[in-house]
């Protein structure tokens, strides 16, 4: 690691679902320290058992001397019939535990850790016993047939596989009383929906260097649909569809057929020779395989209410079908994939929305259908991981955090997006409650926006994608915060009144109640940024700390209100909380307007940044408009009328001004200039603006202040060039802004001079 100077980097890595305690060994040393994550492990609970029809294990059960075969990466617990069986954490090799005794069940559950750092995303059984062998698999249910004193007879047994990601022990003690997740029966799998399990879909493992039955697969389960055990070197990225019914519970014709329950589904009355049903799967999909279960409920049934021959059809507009592939007699050609239950048809992939089955041939009866699966390859479209909370190691501190920054892959139609939220200790040492969580941030660099200060944070982060063969890819993810010098033990904000007529100037109190931290170095509040609506001018500032109104100095931008106090503010009674009152002039320009403000002492909180202070939530900092403005766009000029682009840095540019109303996400916006003969002379901007008014700011008498620096940060800045950089002649030009809204475009034109 390198030598610490103000800001310290270190590695963390969080194991399971929980983040390890630490404490940065420079913290007691700098005030801003970094933490930087590359690595996102996770861990996934599997179950395996039967249901509660009391199904024997499999079709020769009771056996002796089952063997099971297991490995996972990255470390697996292994647990049977509610004892631990045993652990490893080499996930190249695979152990073997042999079961002595009779078994008619085996009630299997495993937790899996995956350390995150690219060596695949599995778990591989493979189970033993006597003539028969059967482990994980992706199959929902499996009939055999076997013969016993020859007489054929067909056997159930089920063969599926659920995972969970979660906090495991809590669930079972909410919904059991109980904490030993891995000790369950038969009646787990009737509640497997509500409590959160979910089935299992194909994973990934290197070379282990063993070959399993072709029934048996290897498995994983993912939490909050990404995976982190795949990118090389740590990371998160989607998780595959592999594995994964994308058709469950999506619209279909008959929703019994994808409802995942395979004993409702639909049963046809009559010959159904040359009909179809089909499900659209709303996005496109690379889709390879349908699968059919079909028969009846009773195993002695299912020849004669199986449905014995069907094809494959798919279509990306639901009117041209396209057949790509077809199985006949059912049951006799796929009876190593489940006999007459479990009939697929598998094809080359291909991108469709909608898929059906259709009819080629039929038995004696008309056939009932349990269920209508479809299997696909690529990405989910989009994926959440959200982290553990996070104190590093000093839970009772509060810390001002100073910014988020990340690193990634991002092919193109790709996107990543980062949130966080935050917590604090009340006066009572117990944890506030989690506040909302930030706005979105697709930047790779950006100042931390949630409230504090804060004892811990957590994050989140949801990466979409437009084209399932694509995956974006977060490599790491940094936070700085400062804990030692920083002013606030507890801050909480308002604003006065709440419901204003909007464009109108109007008089705020806005209220800063608030208690310093004690001790060395002595705290104060020497700055404030106030989040304003428009321009804003500041009245006067008072103190309950002084019981006067205190000087200051004041600037605004047309979203930021700068507040410097001549005294720096310090706890001199020794008394908590504090007030601050800060009485200002500004207009409202939208429906609603957040007075979200940021605290700093007189050392500028050692470069940490501001202190997002808390929304005192007992008298609120939104403020509602009561009334509606005409015009979207208003107060709309040149300034200057006539401008000389000669560069003698005297009237070389004009500004289109004007005030943008009504709109309350940000807008699309067009400016554009116009010779007097109908010309494009120059597209100047074309993007999205807010509510504001975007015109020169101020000087410290009340006149513009004019300046090049600050009349360049405006959309409407002109330095009389056109599109091709190149200077216009002298003459009139026509303006013309545009705002484009759901109801049409909202226009004003004007004119300007430009003389030499």
């Amino acid at each position: 690691m390198r030598r610490c100077i103000k800001y310290c980097a270190m590695i963390v890595f969080l194991v399971g679902l929980a983040l390890l305690s630490f404490a940065s060994p420079s913290a007691a040393k700098v005030a801003v320290v970094d933490t930087t994550w590359t690595t996102w492990p996770n861990t996934v609970y599997y179950f395996f058992g039967r249901n509660n029809t009391k199904q024997t294990l499999g079709p020769n059960a009771p056996y002796t001397d089952i063997k099971v075969h297991i490995t996972a990466v990255d470390k697996y617990t292994l647990y049977i019939n509610g004892k631990q069986i045993g652990s490893d954490d080499k996930w190249q090799t695979v152990e073997t535990y042999p079961l002595t005794g009779s078994f008619a069940e085996l009630y299997i559950a495993i937790k899996v850790e995956n350390f995150g750092k690219g060596n695949g995303n599995g778990l591989m059984v493979d189970i033993e016993a006597g003539p028969d062998r059967f482990g994980t698999s992706t199959v929902k249910r499996r009939a055999e047939q076997v013969i016993k004193a020859n007489v054929p007879t067909m056997v159930e047994y089920p063969a599926r596989w659920y995972y969970f990601s979660g906090d495991i022990e809590t669930t079972f003690n909410n919904s059991y009383k109980r904490t030993d997740w891995y000790n369950f029966d038969y009646n787990l799998f009737d509640d497997a929906a509500k409590l959160g399990f979910k089935w299992v879909m194909l994973g990934n493992i290197g070379n282990i260097n063993y070959l399993p039955d072709n029934k048996v697969e290897v498995v994983t389960g993912y939490n909050g649909d990404v995976d982190s055990g795949v990118p090389t070197n740590g990371g998160i990225q989607l998780r595959r569809i592999d594995g994964e019914d994308i058709a469950l519970k999506k619209p279909a014709q008959e929703q019994n057929l994808v409802d995942g329950d395979l004993t409702q589904g639909f049963n046809y009355v009559m010959d159904p020779l040359g009909t179809y049903k089909q499900v659209d799967l709303v996005q496109l999909y690379r889709v390879n395989k349908l699968v059919l279960y079909t028969g009846d409920t009773n195993p002695q049934n299912w020849p004669s209410y199986s449905v014995r021959g069907f094809s494959a059809q798919i279509s990306l507009d639901n009117f041209r079908y396209e057949e790509v592939g077809v199985i006949h007699d059912t049951g006799v050609t796929n009876k190593d994939n489940g006999g007459f239950e479990h009939a697929e048809v598998t094809f080359p992939a291909q991108m469709t929305r909608y898929i059906r089955y259709f009819i080629t041939e039929s038995r004696l009866y008309p056939p009932n259908i349990g269920e209508m699966m479809v299997y696909g390859t690529g990405y989910t479209y989009s994926g959440v991981y959200e982290s553990p909370a996070i104190n590093f190691g000093t839970p009772n501190t509060q810390k001002n955090f100073s910014s988020i920054s990340w690193t990634g892959d991002l092919p193109k139609g790709t996107g990543i997006v980062v949130q966080t939220a935050t917590k604090y200790r009340l006066a009572d040492g117990t944890p506030s409650a989690w506040s909302n969580w930030s706005p979105f941030h697709s930047e790779t660099n950006f100042k931390f926006d949630s409230p504090e200060p804060a004892t811990e944070f957590k994050y989140r982060v949801t990466l979409s994608t437009g084209n399932v063969d694509r995956t974006p890819v977060l490599k790491s993810l940094k936070v700085t915060y400062s804990q030692i010098d920083q002013p606030l033990a507890s801050a909480r904000a308002s604003i006065s009144p709440i419901a204003v007529p909007m464009g109108a100037d109007t008089s705020f109190v806005f209220k800063l109640e608030y208690t310093l931290v004690s001790g060395t170095p002595k705290q104060d509040i020497k700055k404030i940024v106030i989040s304003v609506p428009n321009f804003s001018k500041v009245d006067s500032v008072f103190s309950s700390e002084t019981k006067k109104l205190v000087k200051f100095t004041s600037s605004s931008t047309n979203d930021s209100l700068y507040i410097t106090l001549a005294d720096s503010l310090v706890n001199a009674d020794n008394k908590s909380p504090d007030i601050l009152r800060v009485y200002l002039k500004t207009s409202i320009l939208k429906n609603l307007h957040e007075f979200e403000s940021f605290v700093y002492n007189s050392r500028a909180n050692d470069g940490a940044g501001g202190i997002n202070v808390w929304e005192n939530t007992d008298e609120s900092w939104t403020v509602k408009s009561n009334t509606v403005l005409a015009d979207m766009l208003s107060d709309v000029k040149a300034l200057p009328k006539a401008f000389t682009p000669n560069g003698d840095g005297v009237n070389d540019f004009t500004v289109f001004e004007f005030t943008l109303t009504k709109v309350d996400i940000p807008t699309p916006i067009l400016i554009k200039i116009y010779s007097t003969e109908g010309t494009l002379v120059r597209e100047l901007y074309n993007n999205r603006l807010s509510a504001r008014n975007y015109r020169i700011p101020d000087g410290p008498t009340g006149l513009k202040a004019g300046s090049a620096a600050d009349a360049k940060k405006l959309p409407g800045y002109w330095d009389g060039k056109n599109k091709d950089g190149k200077l216009v002649p002298p003459g009139v030009y026509i303006y013309q802004i545009i705002a484009k809204t759901d109801g049409g475009d909202k226009g004003k034109t004007g004119t300007v001079a430009v003389a030499y």
